[in-house]
């Protein structure tokens, strides 16, 4: 029987990049990225204004931390995709 950090172990390198082809990893990351551009192109309207233009809360902004402790990829990119509201649509470009 192996020892019981061998299955914590391969949890946390599902959280990391691989160093080698791992083609079920790469899709599920390429995935994640897909569908976070998905929800952003969700926010595209008649105005080259992704979501509804919103005032700016300085103050706010000022007082916003990092969030302690770890993510998962799915609250990671739905945050990504929070920060892309209101910015003109056109700055966002697939790469030629």
């Amino acid at each position: 029987m192996s020892a019981p950090y061998r299955s914590i172990l391969q949890q946390i390198r599902l959280s990391f990049p691989q160093p080698v082809s791992d083609p079920i990893h790469d899709a599920y990351f390429v995935f994640s990225i897909l569908r976070a551009l998905d929800q952003i192109d969700g926010m595209k309207s008649d105005v080259p204004i992704l979501g509804q233009a919103r005032p700016l809360d300085y103050v706010r902004s000022r007082s916003a931390r990092m969030a302690d402790g770890l993510s998962t990829v799915e609250a990671v990119t739905a945050e990504l995709v929070r920060q892309f509201r209101d910015c003109p649509s056109g700055a966002i470009r697939a790469p030629r």
